[in-house]
């Protein structure tokens, strides 16, 4: 048996929508409340007799593991407020805990952010279902699941997708997140010393706030530190300080950039498209296309749409752009009901 533990705190907003999902698996809830002055813990309550206070102390691994302490079960499910269930087999995630007790499940988790009045999905997948006895959460904020003997971590992929939701909100309100994240990534910074990983988490927390600058000064110091480029958050790092480069009209700097780590990543249509990105704001369309049409071919993407009706969508603004209205109209067609592709026909007639 599964216990799903969650902490909150002031989540009135989406508690019960995510209870409301995840109590039809049969697995015990936990919650443990960490200061809510609104409705949160009442609403819980509909759910589960299991709800808990902890007295917040900056630290979200501490929170994770007394909420752990307090489940009736070993196996764990450590679950999100704003992650709403969309796909669970429970059946199959216990046996594949029966099968392998000292691994981690790793859920996938689809970001839902817009950028520039659009709606994008980013899948990623992360660690949560563990056994409490091999394995504990460490790190003040963006805490991750490790070993109890030291050992290295193993993962398994496990069948349950949820949707995530904080990212929704005003540009104010994701501002105010990400302050209260970089004061605790700082405060983890003068406890521990300087970590590359705190550095790019940093950097990811002010560029989702869209202050761009401020995270361009941390993904530079999270890439300063020389950490291991085989590291998935690595990758992570170096596409989202390109980002910021081009968000801030650094065009040529992040080429620059790029050219430094082109050629480890390829694999991925997320890179893919950020070569045929920055390729096209520096002028280089024939070199972009080349880059997009590239992404199209790969499997392996984070953000929906890279490998698809986005590249397309550049490739026909690059065409329309050099008056080649019949291939631009070509790959329009090909991006289905992606809104600016619909536009880009409709100015084509």
């Amino acid at each position: 048996m599964v216990s799903v533990c969650i902490i909150m705190k002031n989540e009135e907003k989406y508690i019960g929508e995510c209870l409301k999902r995840i109590v039809v698996s049969g697995w015990e809830i936990v919650v443990v409340d960490t200061g809510s002055t609104d409705s949160s813990k009442e609403i819980a309550l509909k759910y589960t007799d299991k709800v808990y206070d902890f007295k917040w102390i900056n630290d979200f691994s501490a929170a994770r593991n007394f909420a752990a302490q307090k489940a009736s079960n070993d196996v764990i499910f450590a679950l999100d407020c704003d992650e709403f269930i969309e796909e669970l087999d429970a059946d199959a995630v216990c046996r594949l805990i029966s099968q392998n007790r000292d691994y981690i499940l790793c859920t996938l988790k689809i970001n839902r952010f817009e950028r520039d009045s659009l709606m994008y999905n980013e899948h990623r997948r992360v660690s949560r279902i563990y056994d409490r006895r091999i394995y504990h959460f460490t790190g003040r904020i963006h805490e991750q699941l490790t070993r109890t003997d030291k050992k290295k971590p193993k993962y398994i992929d496990a069948p349950v997708t949820a949707l995530h939701v904080g990212y929704d909100g005003t540009l104010e309100q994701r501002r105010k997140k990400a302050q209260r994240n970089a004061e605790l990534l700082l405060m983890e910074i003068e406890q521990n010393g300087e970590d590359p990983y705190i550095r790019y988490q940093l950097g990811q927390a002010y560029y989702m706030s869209k202050e761009y600058e401020k995270a361009i000064c941390e993904y530079e110091k999270s890439l300063m530190l020389k950490p291991d480029l085989s590291l998935e958050y690595v990758q992570d790092s170096i596409q989202s300080y390109c980002w910021c480069l081009i968000n801030t009209k650094q065009y040529k700097k992040a080429l620059d950039v790029f050219n430094n780590y082109d050629g480890l990543y390829n694999f991925n249509a997320d890179f893919e498209f950020l070569a045929g990105s920055i390729l096209m704001n520096n002028g280089m369309l024939s070199d972009s296309v080349i880059r997009f049409l590239k992404a199209t071919e790969c499997k392996n993407y984070k953000i929906c749409g890279t490998n698809s009706f986005m590249s397309y969508y550049n490739i026909g603004v690059i065409f329309e752009c050099s008056g080649q209205k019949d291939a631009a109209k070509e790959y329009y067609e090909k991006c289905g009901d992606y809104e600016p592709a619909l536009k880009g026909l409709k100015r084509l007639g």
